[in-house]
């Protein structure tokens, strides 16, 4: 039983990319700058928070592509997770599923 070839990368709609990097730059311009003082520790708090998250999501998403058998290109996945998060995981797990691959 042959399975159908899948693609090897798809890149996320333009709107995540400006959507969640868009809210790291905030969060970054509270956090570490002048403005809205009162509010730059719990920005900054929810900004590492973030980014420890999105890396945790940029490693599985590694994993999962590696195991798909999209090793060439498990870190462009991976890169695109880092900046897009949960949004490019659910692309990827939907190519995976949509080709009839194991993860």
């Amino acid at each position: 039983m042959s399975q159908n070839p899948i693609p090897s990368y798809q890149n996320s709609p333009l709107w995540w990319w400006i959507f969640v990097l868009g809210g790291f730059a905030l969060l970054a311009l509270v956090g570490f700058g002048y403005w809205l003082p009162q509010y730059a520790f719990y920005a900054r708090y929810l900004f590492r928070l973030l980014l420890l998250v999105h890396l945790a999501e940029a490693v599985y998403a590694y994993v999962l592509a590696s195991r798909a058998g999209l090793g060439q290109v498990a870190w462009a996945w991976a890169a695109q997770t880092m900046a897009c998060g949960f949004w490019a995981l659910l692309l990827l797990n939907k190519t995976i599923r949509l080709h009839g691959r194991k993860a």
